[in-house]
């Protein structure tokens, strides 16, 4: 197994991404959240905690968001057009900022809008 990328959140968990899903890791043990189950069998590419904690995951079909026990999957019927996120990022202000296959693209925490 391939560790693409490895996060620490702000509770001390460490969040292991591979092509096969992503493995959380709490001192306890680990919970696994496989791609095929958990992420429609997207390719995963990064990982990113925003100000508040939450933990986001980009990937070729869109954008997830993961809590505790549930991965949550924004598409374009929630108003986000571009299924590919090559990399994202926090910018000064706290909203997640994407580049995409076809721009860049930020969440404020409530909307996505296409920056020009």
């Amino acid at each position: 197994m391939d560790v693409k990328q490895i996060i620490e959140d702000r509770k001390g968990r460490l969040y292991l991404l591979t092509a096969k899903g992503i493995s959380r890791w709490d001192n306890e043990g680990f919970t696994n959240f496989p791609a095929d189950l958990f992420f429609h069998n997207s390719q995963l590419n990064y990982l990113l905690e925003d100000n508040q904690g939450k933990i986001w995951v980009s990937s070729s079909n869109g954008l997830f968001h993961m809590t505790d026990e549930e991965v949550f999957h924004f598409t374009m019927s929630d108003s986000f057009r571009d299924k590919f996120i090559n990399h994202f990022w926090l910018d000064k202000k706290g909203r997640i900022s994407f580049r995409t296959n076809n721009g860049f693209i930020q969440f404020d925490g409530k909307v996505f809008l296409k920056v020009s």
